[in-house]
């Protein structure tokens, strides 16, 4: 499991490492570890998922839990129907550099690049629940893993649901949208 994998963060590739999750030939494996989050009770600290090394380093650090602070947790799978194998289970990530390809796009409700573009990977859009805090929007490759030696126990910190669309008049145009289907996504690189 230190091949790059699902990218989970693909605001900015110039400005920003790239989570990535999912197998890219030519590409730079910086660092391994566990995606992070807050917690989906809470309405605090961070919005998006990170990828937290697994030799994390401290500064200064103050033993035990502090009021006041922000807190990151583990990020797991609440994937129910299908792909129940990982349902519960901490997701594994990893940061890497695409070689030989400069830009990166995350398309949302696509399984297909723009002409030109190489797809890296598809699968489906997920995000915290729709009545739980508000988190990002990250393309989960369809054949996701779990990580390896980790939990499969119900933690509930930061949490990935599949995203439905909702259309009716004023929300998303129902057709081409279907309301309560999954979307799906597709991250592209050129």
């Amino acid at each position: 499991m230190h091949d790059c994998i699902d990218v989970v963060n693909v605001d900015r590739i110039m400005q920003s490492v790239t989570i990535l999750l999912k197998h890219i030939k030519y590409s730079l494996l910086f660092l391994t570890g566990i995606a992070g989050g807050s917690n989906y009770r809470t309405s605090g600290s961070g919005a998006n998922i990170l990828c937290l090394p697994n030799d994390p380093e401290y500064l200064n650090a103050q033993k035990g839990e502090q009021t006041g602070r922000a807190a990151i947790y583990s990020t797991e799978y609440e994937v129910f129907g299908t792909r129940t194998s990982i349902h519960n289970h901490e997701v594994p990530c990893a940061v890497c550099m695409v070689s030989q390809r400069g830009r990166m796009l995350m398309i949302p409700a696509k399984l297909t690049c723009p002409s030109n573009w190489t797809t890296e990977y598809s699968g489906y859009l997920m995000a915290e629940r729709a009545d739980y805090h508000r988190g990002e929007y990250i393309c989960v490759d369809e054949f996701s893993e779990a990580r390896p030696g980790g939990s499969s126990v119900n933690e509930d910190g930061a949490l990935l649901h599949r995203v439905e669309g909702r259309c009716s008049p004023g929300n998303l145009p129902c057709l081409p949208y279907v309301n309560g289907y999954e979307l799906t996504c597709v991250v592209c690189t050129i």
